[in-house]
């Protein structure tokens, strides 16, 4: 995955993005304005002994106090001192969970004992902390080694009164706001790559690369809200739709140089993706450049041509496989240049139908009649039918509608096309809007939103 690819990524997801950032930060101000607030009060006492005159002895129980004074910070939050803080302060709670809220350490080779407590009232948090540095020196001395007089050898006095906080510690509204923003960030940022991997819809040229190496042919306009496609392509020659079906027609011509193009199957994915309203209307554009065009409806599972042309659906392909009639007599006329085989009725073994010679042999007699030969199949997802009729043809070309067909998909199906070893020519994307993609000449016009009518 290039670098480019991860940019195009954020840009397209940047709206989800920026919506899981401001929702993340939305999310920690509101917890931290609704978490009690707690607050610390700090204080610190030190351990002396009487031990010892000379050097040689005050050496030796300094040493022998940095040796201690772990167990002293232990037994500052053991239940022999706690017990009493309970007691004294009348605290309602168990030494042990008075324990949670203590912090008691001591600083690397000292015999500084710290004292930290955490309570939800400034005032309690240090009435806990002047107890606890009181009783714990009780404690020490209680335990601590006796001189010949009785009296302990070691004592806590204390260094650091316990402290009136000034502010709460937490919650910290804007440390949680920032931490919420940057977790909404990774998951905006997680949601996009997500759906790049795991298959996003197709929306222009650079997705389908991800997929193939198949050019893009041609990009279909949509129509406006008011109007069918194949009305705006028949009705408007100069209009954003018919330009971009010329388009195709131009790009046609280049893809077999040597022999040129005698028939052609138009296929997609997935079920509603225009391919019917693309084939009538690309047969439209053919006729337009001066050929003689036959259009023949090969989705004999659920045939459009026969609507989208206003013609009688009665006699069609499936008659003239089965030998009812010829292919003369179920061709029918549509417009100049334009010559139409419709679907005819829909038979029970379309698969058997399009893979049997009698097809090949009808599409090369068709060949000899006209100047092009263009065939509307059903969705390669749906049935392997475009594979069968890529054989008899010359190539297939597969549709490819923006943002609803994702690249998984679109794979899937070329990769069946692939396996079939059938010529694929290319892909066509649909419903691209005006001024957008690599056709920019669109660009003069206004108009989108719209269905294409059928297939």
């Amino acid at each position: 995955m290039t670098l480019h690819a991860y940019v195009k990524t954020i840009r397209r997801h940047a709206i989800a993005i920026v919506l899981c950032t401001v929702l993340g930060a939305v999310i920690g101000y509101a917890h931290a304005s609704n978490t009690p607030p707690t607050y610390r009060s700090t204080s610190s006492v030190l351990l002396t002994t009487d031990i010892g005159g000379n050097a040689v002895d005050i050496n030796q129980s300094s040493n022998y106090l940095q040796n201690i004074v772990a167990s002293y910070v232990l037994l500052a939050g053991s239940d022999t001192v706690l017990s009493k803080v309970v007691d004294e302060l009348d605290l309602g709670m168990t030494p042990r969970r008075l324990s949670r809220s203590i912090d008691v350490s001591s600083p690397l080779n000292t015999v500084v004992i710290d004292i930290a407590v955490v309570a939800g009232d400034a005032g309690q948090a240090q009435r806990i902390g002047t107890s606890l540095t009181k009783n714990l020196s009780l404690v020490v001395a209680r335990v601590s080694p006796k001189d010949e007089a009785g009296k302990p050898v070691l004592r806590l006095s204390t260094i650091g009164e316990a402290t009136l906080p000034q502010a709460p510690i937490a919650p910290n509204k804007r440390r949680e706001m920032v931490l919420g923003a940057a977790l909404g960030l990774l998951l905006g940022a997680l949601y996009a790559f997500a759906r790049r991997f795991v298959g996003e819809g197709v929306r222009d040229a650079d997705d389908v690369a991800t997929v193939t190496d198949l050019p893009v042919v041609g990009e279909i306009v949509e129509s406006g809200r008011q109007t069918s496609f194949l009305s705006a392509v028949l009705n408007d020659t100069r209009g954003p739709q018919s330009e971009s079906v010329q388009g195709l027609v131009a790009n046609l011509s280049f893809l077999d140089i040597d022999s040129g193009l005698g028939s052609l199957v138009v296929t997609s994915a997935t079920p509603q993706e225009s391919k019917s309203s693309v084939a009538v209307a690309l047969a439209a554009s053919l006729a337009g450049a001066g050929r003689q065009v036959l259009l023949v409806d090969c989705d004999l599972r659920n045939p459009s041509v026969g609507k989208l042309t206003g013609l009688e659906n009665a006699v069609g392909v499936s008659n003239v496989l089965s030998g009812q009639f010829t292919a003369v007599e179920a061709v029918q006329h549509w417009r100049p240049g334009v010559d139409v085989l419709t679907a005819g009725p829909v038979p029970p073994n379309p698969a058997q139908m399009l893979s049997s010679p009698r097809f090949a042999e009808l599409i090369r007699e068709l060949e000899k009649t006209y100047d092009f030969v263009l065939v509307d199949s059903a969705p390669v997802l749906v049935a392997a039918d475009a594979v069968w009729l890529g054989h008899s043809t010359d190539g297939v070309l597969i549709l490819c509608r923006r943002g609803r067909v994702t690249t998984t998909k679109l794979n899937r199906a070329l990769e069946i096309l692939r396996t079939g070893q059938t010529n694929t020519l290319g892909v066509v994307l649909t419903r691209m809007r005006a001024g957008g993609g690599r056709y920019g000449r669109y660009g003069r016009y206004g108009e989108n939103v719209s269905e294409f009518s059928q297939g």
